[in-house]
């Protein structure tokens, strides 16, 4: 049981849309351009924002600390996750502004605590009835889980910046829906220790760069079939890996498919498609 899976108040009610990682191509697919917003009843006002903070706490019992297959070590995790969510939504527009802390503590190995913060804003803003821009961005502190496949395996865990931002575009003429987008998102990877000496993990810091754009066809109220397109930029910091390997790439995604919903209860896709990466080293 890791500290993710075991407690959640490390991930907040609602996520904003701008925090994915699929970025407007997720907002390609789903067809969502307004933030989430939450009920009016709760939190209280401070100028056109409506301010809703939060705190919660719980406790799990970790059955693998360090999540090994052999000689596993167990212990008491807390969690301690604090945010405050500023929300506005006219008839023309909608934001989201938020600051998440989340405070882990184990009660025996004080190595695996840590600090985890993000803020983030996004927002619409309606041009007419029928043409809408949307944009995001967040920075955010965060540490790798003892399970993630590509933590390495320090003293304590890998900490890391992430920051994303994306913008877009949609129009609605008739029956069809026109849309585009970007995202740029960056990690950067600190550094730890280990019995071996520093672990370098500056070669794994780079940027994801997606370029998108769907257009879609209400056939009835209740289908719409669709095409689109993103194009894939990842660079990395280090053009060479610490093992000898060049990891930048490109590639492409296409895709043909229908979005269906049946009330408030149903809702779903079909999709195919083809996706296409060009790396730098021949050998992936």
């Amino acid at each position: 049981v890791s500290r993710t899976a075991a407690v959640d108040p490390r991930t907040p009610p609602a996520l904003p849309a701008g925090t994915t990682i699929e970025g407007p191509q997720q907002r390609l697919v789903l067809g969502a351009d307004a933030p989430p917003t939450r009920s009016p009843q709760y939190g209280f006002a401070a100028g056109p924002f409506r301010i809703y903070p939060s705190a919660d706490f719980a406790l799990a019992f970790d059955d693998n600390v360090f999540a090994t297959t052999t000689g596993r070590r167990s212990d008491l995790l807390g969690v301690l996750a604090l945010a405050v969510v500023a929300e506005s939504a006219g008839p023309s527009h909608a934001a989201v502004i938020q600051a998440h802390v989340d405070i882990s503590r184990y009660r025996t190995y004080s190595s695996e605590n840590a600090v985890d913060f993000w803020l983030s804003g996004e927002g619409s803003y309606n041009f007419s009835a029928a043409t809408r821009v949307f944009g995001g961005a967040l920075i955010k502190r965060d540490h790798e889980e003892r399970d993630s496949p590509d933590a390495a395996f320090g003293f304590e865990p890998t900490k890391y910046w992430e920051r994303r931002a994306y913008g877009g575009i949609s129009h609605q003429a008739g029956p069809w829906l026109f849309r585009a987008g970007t995202t740029f998102h960056h990690y950067e990877f600190l550094d730890v220790g280990s019995a071996t000496g520093t672990i370098n993990n500056g070669d794994r810091s780079r940027a994801h760069i997606e370029n998108g754009a769907r257009v879609a066809y209400d056939l009835t109220p209740q289908w719409q079939v669709y095409v689109q397109g993103t194009h894939d930029l990842r660079r990395y910091d280090i053009t060479v890996d610490d093992n000898g390997f060049r990891r930048n790439s490109n590639g492409f995604r296409v895709g043909l498919g229908t979005h269906f919903h049946m009330g408030a209860e149903l809702e779903g896709d079909f999709f195919a498609g083809y996706m296409f990466q060009d790396y730098a080293d021949t050998r992936f």
